[in-house]
């Protein structure tokens, strides 16, 4: 029963095919398979990535918020400036820090939260929290912290 799909979707675009599995490995813990399969001359090529169940939530927040977005905006990659693709990734990127946010992110830090986990919840870059950090003084206020 290991690597039979417990679900499985597939559709074709074009040349190619997509497959969706869901699929449980041999620990017991399931993941997403996505297949792309292409005809080339006698032969198909096949090209597959494996998202585990820990993961799936992340990857669709990502791929709904920034890829879809990216996608839909009809710009060409060379139209859109740095500032803009991050905010692609970060919707608060570049946006002023008011005092109540500023008052959560102190909270979130001193229960321990990483950077990368301010970085989700507050949905601005790794470096714009690092620098807000700074700017606050936290780690002077808070030594025992990190």
């Amino acid at each position: 029963m290991i690597n039979e799909s417990i679900f499985s979707e597939q559709f074709k675009a074009g040349n190619r095919t997509y497959f969706f599995d869901i699929k449980e490995s041999v620990n017991k813990k399931r993941y997403l398979s996505i297949t792309e399969s292409k005809k080339s001359g006698d032969e198909f090529e096949r090209f597959r990535i494996m998202i585990y169940e820990e993961d799936i939530e992340l990857f669709s927040k990502y791929f709904n918020s920034s890829l879809l977005k990216f996608f839909k905006t009809k710009e060409t990659k060379k139209d859109i400036s740095y500032q803009e693709s991050v905010k692609f990734r970060h919707p608060n990127a570049y946006l002023p820090w008011d005092k109540e946010t500023d008052e959560e992110l102190e909270l979130l830090y001193c229960q321990g939260k990483t950077i990368k986990e301010l970085s989700e919840h507050f949905k601005r870059n790794i470096g714009g929290i690092k620098s807000r950090i700074n700017k606050l003084e936290l780690p002077d206020k808070y030594p025992q912290i990190r």
